[in-house]
């Protein structure tokens, strides 16, 4: 957006910025001079694509991850969101249960009162007094400002993604993630699909909160309360031997095992499967989330399977 109250751009400010961007081709307006300099410079890297305006007011309004994020779609030229979430946007209106391309509607997974000793369908447990069920974004946002994490457009990455759109990434930390779901969540609720380069989705998926000190000491005093009720994890036991074996360190390694994800309205996990075909249980500790299961003897029905998921820790703590 045109600032007329700052002091307009020196002409070495403005070849400063071309010399950056040497594939630029366009041309910078003469108004350009008393944009912004990070307005001028998300112009340039766009090849001229994301110019400021007057009329869209509402998509000026940023935060810092959603400008980094921004940056990086002008950095790799990208000019359209990730087929998931544009898939999304046009088909969102419709009855959550009727997938595109089904002849029949999903069926919605049963519930009980704890799972069941041997896990054969998909099942959703109700549950109170669970020791997590504070664990909200707020909690995080006050407790995670030394942990960072890579958010990604398409999680989790697959060894072979090759399109720009799909591989867009920047290192976040849960405040500024928190932040920037809100923001999102104020601006753009309705998932619109010309709002999709304005406010890109990114999604902190996969983040093991529990290797950094402070969720280290969180997950130490409760890992033994946070299995739903009914769930038989041997993942304990075995992680004991294989650490022994190994002379590794158990709460270290056995805190891989536990993610969290934190997803702005409109944010998508793409279809894939747990490694090894692992069972796994998922809480929701606030707002909603929506799953499609499919069964193994669809498999083949689906895509198909090429390469593998990128699986190692991207985040650090301090």
């Amino acid at each position: 957006m045109d600032n007329l109250l700052a002091t307009p751009l020196e002409k070495a400010e403005i070849d400063e910025l071309l010399s950056l961007f040497p594939d630029f081709t366009g041309t910078v307006p003469e108004e350009a001079r008393f944009w912004k300099k990070s307005d001028l410079e998300l112009f340039i890297a766009s090849n001229g694509q994301l110019k400021p305006k007057e009329n869209e007011a509402a998509k000026s309004k940023s935060c810092p991850l959603l400008s980094r994020a921004r940056q990086r779609l002008a950095e790799l030229k990208i000019g359209e969101a990730s087929a998931e979430y544009l898939s999304w946007t046009r088909h969102r209106q419709r009855a959550l249960q009727q997938l595109p391309g089904l002849e029949k509607p999903c069926s919605p997974v049963q519930t009980a009162a704890q799972a069941p000793a041997v896990p054969k369908v998909p099942v959703v447990v109700s549950a109170k007094d669970w020791c997590g069920s504070s664990w909200d974004m707020d909690f995080w946002k006050a407790l995670g400002h030394n942990m960072w994490w890579t958010c990604r457009s398409r999680s989790p990455a697959f060894e072979h993604d090759r399109k720009a759109a799909d591989r867009v990434d920047v290192e976040a930390s849960p405040p500024e993630y928190i932040e920037y779901a809100r923001l999102l969540h104020s601006m753009d609720p309705d998932c619109l699909e010309d709002n999709a380069l304005a406010f890109p989705r990114i999604v902190m998926d996969g983040w093991c909160p529990f290797i950094s000190t402070e969720g280290g000491a969180l997950l130490a005093k409760h890992w033994r309360e946070l299995t739903p009720a009914g769930v038989k994890d041997m993942s304990p036991k075995w992680i004991k031997i294989f650490t022994t074996v190994f002379t590794m360190d158990f709460m270290d390694f056995f805190a891989r095992f536990y993610k969290l994800a934190l997803g702005a309205p409109g944010s998508i996990s793409r279809l894939h499967r747990s490694n090894n075909g692992a069972h796994v249980w998922h809480r929701q500790i606030q707002g909603r989330r929506l799953f499609f299961l499919f069964p193994p003897q669809d498999t083949a029905n689906l895509a198909e399977e090429e390469g593998a998921a990128v699986d190692h820790l991207e985040g650090f703590g301090e």
